[in-house]
């Protein structure tokens, strides 16, 4: 089960003001304990206040741009796999930027390394090339907070 969970709501314009937008409880058990219910709502306040709505909530944004950097990845998988070479190095290209920009090291190199093989070999077809989209893939999820199951899940809402 993922520590984390990302939804991504799409809300209608409202006046300012407080707004319930959702209403769940959560049921789960602890191991070696009961099962236990947690009732929450979750409610937005909409407001026109310019310096309100640039606040930014750090840990959020940071699962928002893994996510980001994995659905990237996997389409340029999928557009190389159709022979897309260029469509997928900018994609890549991209997804390098972003590990680059939260400072994941280890997932920048892995996608460089994906990068340079894929500009070498203008394919995946190569062993070489599908032994470091593996391991590009492998580094980039372990390095990343959420659950490699959940972002399956993610990659496929596009």
């Amino acid at each position: 089960m993922p520590g984390s969970v990302l939804l991504t709501l799409v809300l209608p314009p409202r006046k300012p003001g407080q707004v319930r937008i959702l209403q769940s409880t959560f049921h789960y058990e602890v191991p070696g304990g009961a099962e236990s219910t947690v009732a929450c709502d979750l409610a937005v306040d909409y407001t026109l206040d310019r310096t309100l709505t640039s606040k930014r909530n750090g840990r959020v944004m940071n699962l928002v741009d893994q996510v980001s950097i994995a659905k990237l990845q996997a389409k340029a998988e999928e557009e190389l796999k159709a022979g897309n070479v260029d469509r997928a190095t900018r994609l890549l290209g991209n997804a390098l930027q972003g590990t680059q920009r939260m400072g994941n090291v280890k997932a920048t190199q892995a996608l460089a390394g994906l990068l340079d093989q894929i500009k070498k070999t203008q394919t995946l077809q190569t062993k070489a090339a599908k032994t470091t989209l593996l391991q590009a893939q492998a580094v980039v999820r372990k390095t990343q907070m959420l659950d490699p199951e959940a972002l399956k899940d993610f990659q496929k809402s596009d």
